[in-house]
């Protein structure tokens, strides 16, 4: 069942002064309950306030930042600390319990003592602790009915907390302390033992002082480098030499002799001898040539010849010289040259000896070296260790010398900020600010969801609305009430020819334009118009329809069939007979019994005369022959009819019609009612247009005044 949708609007228009005193009713209602209540049962509450602190950061470690999470975890862990089952049962079982608190254990006082249990459960009800919202605050209270009574109760409650507390903070320290203890101890072993392995290390490498051998190598290294580079040098100068000396050897004239070589050979004493001897009979020819002797005497040409021959030796001994002396600087060189890459393999093999003795020096450097860093790390974690213990002492120390009310519980973590013993002078309920508003919600709501409940199981058709709830059922427009037409229309069943420019006329022309474009389309020539219950307004449908399609220059026929209540020749002030039922008897013609109008374009067929009203003869052949004969002279056919409630007739009349159209009336006809009679006609050959909805009032729908009004004030607007 599909349900109606709710306007607020009309709602609120249509109730409004009852909802009005509904407002006033619970308000007077909660004023009388707060003072009933004052009396009878006042709650008090009292509070304690504790602030939750984050965890300290370390300040070695200044980056990072506080769980957020775990502050939260911790309040709420601290909440349910609060109201645990522990802190409770020692409240219930103090002994000052029925002198401090007597009116509130006598509830639970059995043969002359306090059952624990039942106690212990009643408070956990009137215990309550919370977060308070957006801070880092919890809020522990109690509710009862007296003052004195929660006083004690939320101070018992709070001190067996913060009793629970201390000793869960002096257990804490003391597992802390003892697991320090243990790891402290933990942490002398590991750095001795590995304070030995440190040392076996150096001891197996045979290694005395790292330092030292480190240095040894190093500088071994250094001076082989240094010979290696002098070695370099030299034998890089001789093998440029050897390469000048094979391209003298190897040049194309001989051997070519550079002038060092040839000095070094004129320093040769053979070579020097013979200068001498050459010098010597060079002397004795100038000697001779002075004296006189010319150079045909015989003894100047022997000295001459004598001198020839000597230089002509030196010349030849120069030049063995020469190549002697170059053969031995060439193999004095490839000698030198073997000499120092021999000493430049000696030198690079010291380096790699050198350099192996600093690899390995290196990675004993780093063991030894990771053995430091550990024992170093260790020895800093047992000293923040025995820093930490030492804190924890103080701090179990200073817990024994603070004042008690003034301690920051439980790891400096939770601090009493608000507590005292004075017992609340004012009740926390009831209170004229909660008590009225809340019986103003109360009245006024329940009025309400009456008045919702009600409109939403009324089944009844009100407006357009709820028609367009029922699946597959198309409205094809609304009538406002008669009582809701600014024109007053004399009678409702011709407004459309009475008052043409009032308010139910234009709705009747729209219901037309939808009316006629579905018929158009499908090439429909005849509409038969039925109410679904009695009153429902089809016939002045059936003839506002007809008036506004003849106003629309179209041949119009309109057939009165209801042969139980027939009114339109009531209403056309036309004769009743002969009619309708007097053509099906065969009696008279259809051109003879159809009466004119007004209107040039508008017929009308009446009912006929009593004698000859058959109900059957609606479903007989003369009837299909008689809207063949109308729909054939006419342009539209609208034949009115019973209501579908009481009678077949219309179920009879659809099968002989090409479009049927149903008329409601607001706040007659229900929406189950409509949908059966949709389905109906749905089952015959007739197209179903949809429903019209007739006497729609303003009450039903707030938004149809207004618009009710400018149509009226345009439509009659002067010119």
């Amino acid at each position: 069942m599909a349900v109606a949708p709710i306007d607020p609007v009309r709602l609120l228009k249509k109730y409004k002064w009852l909802l009005v005193i509904s407002l006033l009713v619970g308000a007077v209602i909660g004023g009388a309950a707060h003072f009933v209540l004052m009396r009878v049962y006042p709650i008090y509450e009292k509070t304690a306030i504790f602030e939750i602190l984050a965890p300290k950061v370390d300040p070695a470690e200044p980056n990072v930042k506080p769980d957020e999470d775990e502050l939260e975890r911790f309040m709420a862990t601290q909440v349910l600390a609060m109201r645990s089952e522990t802190v409770l049962q020692r409240v219930v079982d103090d002994p000052g319990l029925m002198t401090y608190a007597p009116k509130w254990a006598s509830q639970f006082k059995e043969k002359g003592a306090v059952n624990r249990n039942e106690a212990r459960r009643e408070l956990e009800d009137i215990v309550a602790a919370r977060v308070m919202s957006g801070s880092q605050f919890i809020k522990l209270g109690v509710r009862w009915t007296d003052a004195k009574d929660v006083t004690w109760l939320v101070n018992r409650v709070r001190e067996e907390y913060i009793s629970w507390l201390g000793q869960r903070e002096r257990d804490f320290r003391q597992r802390t302390m003892q697991s320090i203890k243990t790891q402290i101890d933990g942490l002398d072993t590991e750095i001795k033992g590995m304070q030995q392995r440190r040392e076996d290390e150096l001891k197996n490498r045979g290694i005395d002082s790292l330092d030292a051998r480190f240095n040894e190598a190093n500088e071994g290294i250094r001076l082989a480098q240094e010979q290696e580079a002098n070695i370099l040098a030299a034998l890089e100068a001789y093998q440029d030499a050897l390469k000048r000396y094979e391209a003298d050897a190897s040049a194309p004239g001989g051997i070519r002799f550079d002038d060092v070589l040839r000095s070094e050979v004129e320093q040769q004493p053979i070579v020097q001898e013979h200068l001498r001897a050459i010098q010597a009979l060079e002397s004795q020819l100038r000697t001779l040539a002075n004296s006189g002797f010319g150079t045909e005497h015989v003894q100047y040409k022997a000295t001459k010849a004598q001198l020839d021959g000597e230089r002509a030796q030196l010349d030849a001994l120069r030049e063995q010289e020469l190549v002697r002396m170059f053969n031995g600087r060439l193999e004095s060189t490839r000698n030198n040259i073997q000499q120092f890459k021999a000493q430049l393999n000696e030198a690079q093999a010291r380096i790699a000896r050198y350099k192996e003795r600093a690899s390995e020096l290196t990675q004993v450097k780093k063991v030894i070296e990771d053995y430091d860093t550990n024992i170093d790390s260790l020895t800093r974690q047992r000293g923040e260790l025995q820093q930490k213990d030492r804190e924890l002492k103080a701090l179990q120390e200073q817990a024994t010398q603070r004042d008690y009310a003034e301690r920051v519980l439980y790891l400096d973590r939770i601090r009493q900020v608000q507590w005292d013993d004075v017992p609340p002078d004012i009740p926390v309920f009831p209170t004229l600010k909660i008590m009225i508003p809340l019986g103003v919600v109360l009245i006024g709501g329940l009025t309400a969801s009456g008045v919702v409940l009600r409109e939403l199981l009324d089944q009844r058709v009100k407006s357009a609305a709820d028609v367009a709830l029922i699946p597959r059922t198309r409205v094809v427009g609304m009538i406002p009430a008669a009582a809701n037409d600014p024109s007053r229309p004399k009678a409702v069943e011709t407004a459309f020819r009475d008052q043409p420019n009032g308010v139910i006329a234009e709705a009747y022309r729209q219901v037309r334009a939808q009316v006629m474009d579905r018929m158009q389309k499908a090439g429909h020539r005849s509409l038969l118009v039925v109410a679904g219950m009695p009153d429902s307004g089809a016939t002045s449908a059936a003839i506002n329809l007809a008036m506004g399609m003849a106003a629309s220059d179209r041949r119009v026929l309109l057939i009165d069939a209801n042969l139980r209540r027939p009114a339109v020749h009531r209403i056309l002030a036309r004769a009743e007979q002969p009619g309708l039922v007097d053509v099906l008897s065969g009696s008279q013609t259809l051109e003879a019994t159809i009466q004119q109008t007004e209107n040039p374009n508008l017929d009308v067929l009446a009912v006929g005369s009593r004698p000859q009203r058959l109900y059957e003869r609606l479903a007989s052949e003369a009837m299909g022959k008689l809207m063949g004969d109308a729909t054939a002279r006419y342009d539209l056919v609208i034949i009115d009819t019973a209501p579908a409630v009481v009678s077949g007739d219309a179920q009879a009349l659809a099968g002989r019609c090409d479009a049927t159209l149903l008329v409601v009336r607001a706040f007659n006809e229900k929406r189950g009612l409509v949908a059966r009679v949709r389905g109906q006609f749905e089952e015959s050959n007739s197209e179903f247009l949809g429903v019209l909805v007739n006497g729609v009032r303003i009450a039903a729908g707030g938004y149809m005044k207004r618009n009710i009004r400018v149509t009226h004030a345009y439509q009659n607007k002067p010119e």
